[in-house]
């Protein structure tokens, strides 16, 4: 046998020995998400226990510590892999996903729910916004899965949010986490909603809808005197209501920001009614 032999086969034992140590240890983490879910059950009253602040924190701290060749795009759909089995053994979840067939196939949203919530959770197409937003309010531990909203769409479906009060679902991150590198361009960004509440992961951005009689422009410098950085997400024209705008804005947005408070009160006066459709948290704060 020769010296080269030798080495490969030494190597593919060290190798193996490694396997198992991942396999213990990942053995061991579903233990402890198990125990955490226990501790959650006291709290969440049968709600999903999914904690997307929770999990960019550890996407993030994976990311950053990272060496070597392996893709960081690979390593992050390892660790989703993890992350949503795990938290399949603490309860139920399932995706709606709006998902409708162009030319014999799926839109991106469904490889993007796939790919984030993992290869074994039950995903459901659906073919409307709309039937997608249904679903979640109808489901506790139904996540939904719709098209990022963009300027100039004629019919953009966040307002179903707005009709719903203050009983609606709430977008709780973005899809993909990790923009794709290269020049060939990625998937179309979708958004998530739950009925869990959106939380501050220290990298966010928070989505809020404004109704009134004025413009983009006016609102966005309304925003701008409130303290908050914004971008205009696109603009929903009401037949007998004032126009509907929604902005994502830099940072988390709380019920009782002092910023909020301001925009509210320039709202009551020249601009209309406001209100929190959520957020997500992002890889870095420049995003």
């Amino acid at each position: 046998m020769s010296g080269s032999e030798i080495s490969i086969d030494s190597l593919r034992r060290e190798i193996d020995k490694l396997d198992d140590a991942i396999h213990d240890l990942l053995m061991r983490r579903t233990e402890l998400a198990q125990e955490v879910g226990r501790l959650k059950r006291r709290e969440r009253d049968g709600r999903i226990f999914m904690r997307p602040a929770r999990e960019a924190e550890v996407l993030r701290h994976v990311l950053d510590r990272h060496r070597g060749p392996f893709a960081k795009s690979a390593l992050l759909r390892v660790w989703r892999e993890i992350m949503a089995a795990t938290l399949r053994t603490q309860g139920p979840i399932s995706i709606a996903v709006c998902a409708p067939m162009r030319e014999g196939a799926m839109l991106d949203a469904w490889d993007l729910a796939r790919d984030h919530f993992g290869s074994d959770t039950p995903i459901e197409a659906f073919t409307l916004p709309r039937e997608v937003v249904r679903e979640v309010m109808v489901e506790e531990t139904r996540i939904g899965v719709v098209p990022m909203p963009r300027p100039g769409e004629p019919a953009p479906w966040w307002p179903e949010l707005l009709a719903l009060g203050e009983e609606r679902p709430q977008v709780i991150a973005r899809l993909p986490f990790l923009a794709p590198t290269g020049e060939a361009p990625g998937a179309e960004p979708a958004l998530v909603l739950s009925q869990t509440a959106f939380e501050p992961s220290g990298r966010d951005r928070s989505l809020i809808a404004i109704e009134g009689p004025a413009g983009e422009e006016a609102i966005a410098e309304g925003i701008g005197r409130a303290g908050l950085e914004a971008r205009w997400l696109g603009e929903a024209p009401g037949a007998e209501m004032p126009a509907r705008h929604l902005f994502e804005v830099a940072g988390f947005i709380a019920p009782d920001d002092a910023r909020l408070a301001s925009l509210s009160a320039e709202a009551a006066g020249s601009i209309g009614t406001l209100a929190r459709l959520g957020g997500f948290a992002t890889l870095d704060a420049s995003a």
